[in-house]
């Protein structure tokens, strides 16, 4: 699902905002991979807390209408997060490794991406024989397990910024600022 459009303007205050902000990027994470590159709404201006989470909602509810569900699903993470030149992540699964086995995130039942910038490397999914491109304002979507696998491509040209955030419809699992 990727017909979704932030606005541009939008798109660029986040992108802004995350340039501008490197003070606060997360460097406590689990996993090495994403020291440094994460601003967590929590850390983000008052102002673009507030535009973050309303793009959270308006993807949530096109979520919940493109893929018709009626339980109720709730936030776990919310972050802009930043992809220097040159980065990619291999082709994996958000709730399970590409095996199978566990990673520790199966209460994730969707992802929710908006691309705040624009750069040549795309999001792969080898299944469905597709490449995204980043595009400043593009939401796309997928179930967090191995039906989409997914991955993403090098950018060799300009960074690639992301509002990203991802569902779970397990309350307990819900981060409590974003119910």
């Amino acid at each position: 699902m990727s017909d979704l459009l932030m606005g541009k303007g939008v798109a660029h205050v986040l992108a802004e905002t995350y340039a501008q902000n490197p003070q606060q990027y997360a460097t406590g994470h689990d996993h090495a991979f994403w020291n440094g590159r994460l601003l967590d709404y929590r850390s983000a201006p008052d102002g673009v807390r507030g535009f973050m989470i309303g793009a959270m909602r308006d993807g949530i509810s096109a979520i919940r209408e493109f893929y018709k569900i009626r339980e109720p699903l709730y936030a776990d993470v919310l972050n802009l997060v930043g992809w220097p030149g040159g980065m990619s992540m291999p082709v994996h699964a958000d709730n399970c490794q590409i095996d199978g086995a566990s990673n520790g995130l199966e209460h994730r039942a969707f992802s929710g991406n908006y691309y705040l910038t624009e750069c040549d490397g795309g999001l792969l999914l080898p299944k469905q024989g597709l490449v995204i491109l980043p595009r400043p304002g593009r939401f796309v979507s997928l179930p967090c397990g191995l039906s989409h696998p997914h991955g993403v491509q090098r950018a060799t040209e300009g960074a690639r910024i992301t509002l990203t955030f991802f569902l779970t419809t397990d309350i307990d699992k819900a981060d409590r600022g974003l119910l």
